[in-house]
């Protein structure tokens, strides 16, 4: 019997224009995930949404971001969160919201 996989994705509070306290939040949230995790605008949250949503649907695969929510600084006052996660035939499972801390998790059975 296979056992269930649980995946998460979490979104780390950034503080504006402290580009060395985020970054540590950062690294801190992927080390304790064992994840990655990227920053874009909040103008580009729905074209990476859809690039996971069709590497899984192309490829077979389960796929998940990890995205910042909330203002670094430097050029990003709005970052556009939304980490999700989808299955293999692309359906989105769990999404989260823009705001920080939110969480997106979906249960792998079978």
């Amino acid at each position: 019997m296979r056992h269930p996989l649980t995946i998460a994705v979490a979104q780390p509070r950034c503080t504006a224009y402290d580009v060395s306290g985020n970054a540590l939040a950062h690294a801190q949230a992927v080390r304790a995930a064992d994840v990655a995790g990227v920053l874009h605008a909040d103008h580009e949250a729905e074209l990476h949404a859809e690039r996971a949503r069709g590497v899984a649907a192309d490829h077979g695969v389960w796929a998940a971001t990890a995205n910042f929510a909330g203002p670094t600084g430097g050029g990003f006052d709005r970052t556009s969160g939304g980490s999700g996660i989808w299955s293999a035939d692309g359906r989105e499972l769990a999404r989260a919201d823009a705001a920080p801390d939110s969480i997106a998790r979906a249960r792998f059975t079978g």
